[in-house]
């Protein structure tokens, strides 16, 4: 799977789902995943499709990380809808 650069509204009140847990599994463990917040005033929240928190991207601010199998990416943001640029690409 793989989807080249994209916009999302994230929303404050649940996650928004940028990479299934079932994309990420089909591609084994080589799903590289850029996620940018370019919102400019209101942090995101990066999450595993399970929920667990494991980054937080202020205004501006940009992650790109190769997925460990079958994790997926949820964004949530703090507190109003922001907008966030993101891509995934399996390594052929």
């Amino acid at each position: 799977p793989s989807i080249n650069i994209a916009r999302a509204s994230v929303l404050h009140t649940a996650p928004t789902e940028l990479l299934s847990a079932a994309a990420a599994t089909a591609a084994g463990d080589e799903v590289y995943f850029y996620v940018k917040n370019i919102d400019t005033t209101n942090f995101v929240a990066v999450k595993t499709a399970g929920g667990t928190d494991f980054a937080k991207l202020r205004a501006g601010e940009f992650l790109f990380v190769n997925m460990k199998e079958a994790l997926g990416v949820e964004v949530q943001a703090d507190t109003a809808t922001c907008q966030v640029e993101y891509g995934y690409w399996t390594n052929a």
